[in-house]
Formats: C-alpha cells, sequence, structure tokens
C-alpha cells in the first residue's frame, strides 16, 4: 500500500496526541470506502486515489469554525478526552485545539511553557488529583480559567474547589452545561484581564500622586522647620521684651529714689538755707564773738563733711543694693522660664502617654477581634488553640460553623442586611457557649468554637443550644440558619489540623441539605419582598403567568412542563429585588444609567434561582427571557433556537401584559394593538412560531 494509507499514530512532547486523514481507524476507512462506492463513478485504483482527496477535503470544510480555543486537558483516559473534544466540536462555535497531558510532570511542563485559553481537568487522576492541579495553575498561570469536568466529584469537594480559586465545575453526566461554563469563564477571564489593565494604570497613576505627595510632606517639613524657627525668635523676642521691660522698671524705682533723694537734698539745703540764716542771725547778733563764730563754723565744715561723706556711702549701698536685686531678678526670670518649659513638656508628655495607652488599648483588641462581631478572630484562635492543645484540655473538641444563605441574602437585601444576620448569629452561640469556650469568626460566614474538656456528646448539646436560640431570631422575617459540624481530639497523639479538617466535612455534609431549604425559604422571602416593594410587579407575574401557562397548553406541554413554565412566568421578574425602588417606581423614562442597571435583573434572577436545586431549571429560563430572536436582546445576545424554547414564551407573555396594562410610562394599548405589536416584531423580536401560536390559538385572531 502507498505510505499515506498506512495506519499511523503520532504522540507529541507532552504526551499531546494528534491525528489526521490518514491515521484513521479501520472504521473510518470503511466508510471513507463506501462513499467512495456510492459518489465516485471513476473506476480503479485513480479513482479511489482522487476520492481520497475529496472525501477529506469535505471533512475539512465540516470542521471549519468561527473562533480558535486552546484547551489544555487533564484526564486519566485519553478515551475521556476525545469525548469531550467531540463534543465541544459538535455543540460549540469554537474550533478546538486540545492538547492532553495524563501526569502530574508533563501538566507542569506545559502549562509553563504554553499559554492556554482554559484548562479542563478531571478531579480523579493517575497520580494526583485535582486539588494538586488547580493549586499548580494558581502557581505558574493563575490567570487561565480552571474548570473541573468529572464525574465522581461529590459537593463538598466541588465547594472545596470554589473556595482554592477553580473558576467552576461541571458533572460529566451534565454535560450540556460545559459550553455555557466555558463562555462565562472565557467572559470572565476577559474581564479580569481588563480590571489588570486598569489595575496597572492605576497603580503608576498612583505612584506620580505619591512621589507629588513626597514632595508636598518635604516642603511641610521645611515650612514647619521654619515656622519653629519662627517661634522660637518669637520667644526670644518675648524675653528680651520682658527683660527690657524689669530694666525700665528698675529705671523708675531709681528715678522714684533719685526723685525721693532730691526731696531729702532739698529739704537739707532748705534747712540748710534756715540754718544759714540762724547763722547770719547768730553772726549778727555775736558780731564780737568772732572767734566762737570761727570755731562754730569750723565745726560746722566737719559736719558737712561727715554728712556728705555719708551721703556718698548711702549712695555707693544703694548702687550695690541695686546691682545685687538686678542680679536676683535676672535669676530669678530664669527659673521662671526653666519651670515654665519643663511644666509644659511635663503637660505634653501627660497627654501624650494617654493617647498612646488608649491607642495601646484600641490595637491590641483590634488586633485579636473582629470588627463586626467583637468576637476573637483567626489570629487569637490560632494561638489560643495551640496554648489549649495540651494534655490537660483533653477531651478537646472544634465545633465548626457556617451561616446558610449569607452570599443569597447579600446579592438580594444587600450587605447591610447581612452583617445584620451575622451578628444574630453571634447573639446566638455567645448567649448558648460556656464562659470557658473560645468562640471566633474565622471569616466570611464561617464560625469556630474550642470547647476545652469536652466530648463530642457535651458538644453536640451546645450546638443544640445554639440551634434553638437561633430559631427564635429573625432578619427582616428571614430565619436564621447555621450548619455545624464538630470534632473531638481524645489523644494527645491526634494531629489538631487533622481534628479541624474532620469538624469542617462534618459541617458540609450537614450544609449540604441544611443551605438548600435555607435558600428556598429565602426565595419566597425574596419574592413576597419584591411585590411588598410594587404590587405591580406582584398582579404582572401572576398575568404573566397565566399566559406562559396558555400558550403551553397549546403546545401540549406535559403537565410537569406545564407547571414549570408556570413557575418560570412567575419568578421571571425575581431580579429586580437588586434594583433600586426608585429606578422601579420611575415615572418618566430611564435615563441610559438607569437603562443600564435595569437590564441586570435577568443575572440576577439567575444567581438567586440557581443557587436552589428545585429552582435551578427554570433559572436559564429566567436569565434567558429578554433575550431576542434576532440575537439583539440580553444579557448574553443569544439568537433563535439557542434561546430556550421557555424563555421565548414567557417574552412574548411579557411583552404583551406590559404593553395591554398600566406602565410607569408610556399608552396603554387594546388587546387588539398589541396582538398587532406582536405580529410585527415576529421574526425580530420574537419566535415567529410562537407568536403565531399565540395570537391565532391562544386569542382565536385569525
Amino acid at each position: 500500500m502507498l505510505p499515506f494509507f498506512s495506519r499511523q499514530r503520532k504522540v507529541r512532547k507532552h504526551g499531546v496526541k494528534n491525528y489526521s486523514i490518514c491515521q484513521c481507524e479501520p472504521f473510518v476507512w470503511l466508510i471513507f470506502f463506501t462513499y467512495c462506492k456510492k459518489n465516485i463513478k471513476i473506476k480503479g485504483f485513480i479513482g479511489y486515489f482522487i476520492a481520497f482527496f475529496y472525501f477529506e477535503a469535505s471533512i475539512m470544510n465540516k470542521n471549519d469554525k468561527q473562533y480558535q480555543l486552546k484547551i489544555l486537558c487533564l484526564e486519566d483516559t485519553l478515551l475521556n478526552a476525545d469525548l469531550i473534544q467531540k463534543y465541544l466540536n459538535e455543540n460549540s462555535n469554537y474550533l478546538i485545539k486540545m492538547d492532553m497531558v495524563l501526569k502530574e510532570q508533563d501538566f507542569i511542563v506545559a502549562i509553563s511553557t504554553k499559554k492556554y485559553d482554559l484548562i479542563l481537568s478531571d478531579f480523579m487522576l493517575l497520580d494526583f488529583n485535582g486539588f494538586v492541579a488547580l493549586k499548580h495553575v494558581k502557581a505558574i498561570c493563575p490567570a487561565t480559567p480552571f474548570i473541573c469536568v468529572s464525574g465522581f466529584v461529590g459537593a463538598g469537594t466541588a465547594v472545596e474547589l470554589l473556595k482554592q480559586g477553580a473558576t467552576d465545575y461541571v458533572f460529566k453526566d451534565k454535560l450540556d452545561r460545559l459550553i455555557f461554563v466555558i463562555e462565562r469563564a472565557l467572559k470572565e477571564a476577559k474581564e479580569n484581564e481588563e480590571k489588570y489593565k486598569l489595575a496597572a494604570e492605576l497603580v503608576i497613576a498612583n505612584k506620580a500622586k505619591a512621589e507629588r505627595a513626597a514632595e508636598l510632606v518635604i516642603a511641610n517639613k521645611e515650612l514647619i522647620f521654619q515656622n519653629e524657627e519662627k517661634e522660637k525668635r518669637a520667644a526670644e523676642l518675648v524675653l528680651a521684651n520682658k527683660e527690657l521691660v524689669f530694666q525700665n522698671a528698675e529705671k523708675e524705682k531709681r528715678a522714684a529714689e533719685l526723685v525721693i533723694a532730691n526731696e531729702e537734698l532739698v529739704f537739707q539745703n532748705e534747712e540748710k538755707e534756715k540754718r544759714a540764716a540762724e547763722l547770719v542771725i547768730a553772726n549778727r547778733e555775736l558780731v564780737f564773738q568772732n572767734g566762737e563764730k570761727e570755731n562754730r563754723a569750723a565745726e560746722l565744715v566737719i559736719a558737712n563733711e561727715e554728712l556728705v561723706f555719708q551721703s556718698k556711702e548711702k549712695e555707693k549701698r544703694a548702687a550695690e543694693l541695686v546691682i545685687a536685686n538686678k542680679e536676683k531678678v535676672d535669676r530669678s526670670i530664669e527659673l521662671v522660664v526653666a519651670n515654665k518649659e519643663k511644666a509644659d513638656r511635663a503637660a505634653e508628655l501627660i497627654i501624650v502617654n494617654k493617647d498612646l495607652v488608649v491607642q495601646n488599648k484600641k490595637n491590641s483588641y483590634l488586633g485579636f477581634h473582629d470588627q463586626l462581631t467583637g468576637l476573637y478572630n483567626r489570629r487569637f484562635y490560632e494561638d489560643e488553640l495551640k496554648r489549649l492543645d495540651t494534655k490537660s484540655n483533653l477531651p478537646l473538641t472544634i465545633a465548626m460553623g457556617d451561616v446558610n444563605g449569607l452570599k443569597l441574602v447579600n446579592d438580594s437585601f444587600g450587605h447591610a442586611m447581612g452583617d445584620e444576620l451575622l451578628k444574630k448569629v453571634t447573639e446566638a452561640i455567645q448567649h448558648s457557649c460556656r464562659a470557658v469556650d473560645i468562640i471566633a469568626r474565622l471569616g466570611g460566614d464561617e464560625f469556630v468554637i474550642i470547647l476545652p474538656k469536652t466530648t463530642g456528646l457535651e458538644a453536640k448539646r451546645v450546638i443544640k443550644r445554639i440551634w434553638e436560640r437561633a430559631a427564635k431570631e429573625k432578619v427582616n422575617s428571614l430565619n436564621v440558619s447555621i450548619s455545624f459540624g464538630y470534632a473531638t481530639k481524645t489523644s494527645e497523639k491526634e494531629n489538631m489540623q487533622e481534628i479541624f479538617k474532620k469538624a469542617e466535612d462534618h459541617m458540609y455534609k450537614h450544609k449540604v441539605y441544611e443551605s438548600s431549604s435555607t435558600r428556598s425559604t429565602t426565595v419566597d422571602l425574596i419574592i413576597n419582598t419584591l411585590y411588598e416593594k410594587n404590587n405591580r410587579e406582584m398582579l404582572h407575574s401572576n398575568r404573566v403567568s397565566k399566559l406562559c401557562e396558555d400558550i403551553a397548553i397549546k403546545m401540549n406541554f406535559d403537565k410537569d412542563d406545564v407547571n414549570k413554565i408556570r413557575l418560570a412566568g412567575l419568578m421571571h421578574d425575581i431580579g429586580k429585588i437588586g434594583i433600586a425602588e426608585k429606578i422601579l417606581n420611575k415615572p418618566q423614562k430611564l435615563t441610559n444609567n438607569e437603562w443600564i442597571e435595569m437590564k441586570r435583573h435577568p443575572e440576577i434572577g439567575y444567581r438567586i434561582l440557581s443557587s436552589v436545586h428545585e429552582f435551578s431549571e427554570i433559572a436559564d429560563y429566567v436569565l434567558e427571557h429578554q433575550e431576542r430572536w434576532d440575537g439583539k436582546g440580553y444579557p448574553r445576545g443569544l439568537k433563535g433556537e439557542k434561546i430556550s424554547l421557555q424563555a421565548r414564551i414567557i417574552a412574548i407573555a411579557d411583552a404583551f401584559d406590559a404593553m395591554t396594562t398600566h406602565r410607569a410610562y408610556g399608552t396603554i394599548l387594546s388587546q387588539d394593538e398589541a396582538i398587532d405589536e406582536i405580529r410585527k416584531c415576529s421574526g425580530t423580536q420574537f419566535d415567529p412560531t410562537i407568536a403565531r401560536l399565540f395570537t391565532e390559538k391562544v386569542f382565536g385572531k385569525e
């Protein structure tokens, strides 16, 4: 035979396989020769040779796709990878280029050397599992979407995969979800890439701002230094002024003393003049007693000299006293200034110390407590667990708690109500535990309790008290529900982390069925809350539900499918619980931003309903009920029969009721006018077959 008719198989590096038309299995060749016999009239070897290339070309033409998608498939058998690739090629708009690896080392080399659009991984692999594979992806190519496709992974394992960073998971018995999951993962990856670019730009802008801020800090420091210098100069001037004032005061005192001395001198002079007058009189009287007068005069001269000497001594003593007093005053001023500075510094130190004490107390509290609930945080829990992990505290029990429906409450009613729910849970746990028990919030909706010297039976009683307490609590008519699991360490040889893992696994087993019931109750509350916010929505939903039921009956749906479409019609606008009330009830036409916000309601409704098992199927109908037959709808722009049949029915019923009943803005149409509008939009907005059935069989308008 010719070489290109021989069967070959080529395995690339990393265990990746590829086939060409010349590498087909025997049954493909049988189809090929049958094809030749029916379609090629040229006989003989040449005819088969021509038919070979014709057959190959026809196959290649059938494989043309719009976009190429590069996928790395991690499977334990080649057959599973072939089945997945075949399914994607047949049901997606992508040209699938799939590499396949079996072993862990080959997987590491593949993601290290090549860039893939996404990774599809089985959970149970040859020598490792999905957790190990996800860990390698997060370390090497964290931006690449990681989807677990497995038939053996349980609900608990799937939740753990999502917690560790997996994009999504698909059960192999529900492979019809795979294309939707892939498209959503690619869309999220693209959005994340744009966010990363924007974040990089923000980092550059923040860096420039930081540099400007640094310059301003330097300028502020320089200004502060200048102000401090000015303050020092002002203080020096104040001291100089005080000294000058003191000197002036001393001068005034000295002047006053001089005035007194002058007055005294004047008085003495007056006395001298009086005395001189007396002497003149005496001289006149005692002219003849010149000798005596001269003697007396000599005595007076001596007395005057002594008086002058005494006056000079007084003046010297006064000057010495002035100098001594001045030195004492200067010293006193210096001591006053120094004492004032010490007092000011002491007052500042007291204030700083008080602030430090308050700040240290606050930091100490926040370092070991959760800010929202006031419970201990993860850091304190881990320290206490090490401290209590001793023989004297055995048996040592750990109880793990998880608040059911917290994410659904946050998405539907806002984080404020979610915080209130967490506070109610905290109160229930605190009032039910003992003083020696350590209660901590690990983060999000998870709580942990350390119960020293407590058996499993005693821990079960504590958990029962918490449940009974929580059952009495409500948050806006919503019951408080917590899933618990526990595990007990009875021997020193047991590892505390393994005990924690057992408690966590035990908790997740309970959460699988407890959380489902809580979510179902929450959905009912969401519907009732929406109807309380807007009574018009309740009437509209009931009418749409009845129209959907009538259409389904005319289309010969069985009883179960009729009930499903009736329920979907009733819940089609449940996502409006996440839309602001002022937008829902606005009497004027919505702005562009308000319209963008309103268009989110199908996706919000999908997230709410898909979280509850019994509503998961109708969640897809709610997501697609605003899509159009011509592909111009939202949120995904689906076209034609790619939109589910039930969603196409809801679209017609919703539009008809909106046209014929009261609206916030717009004109109310009559029934005939609304039917004419349905006919006009048939083939563009609506499915033409359902539109014709609706107008002719439901309303009997030929």
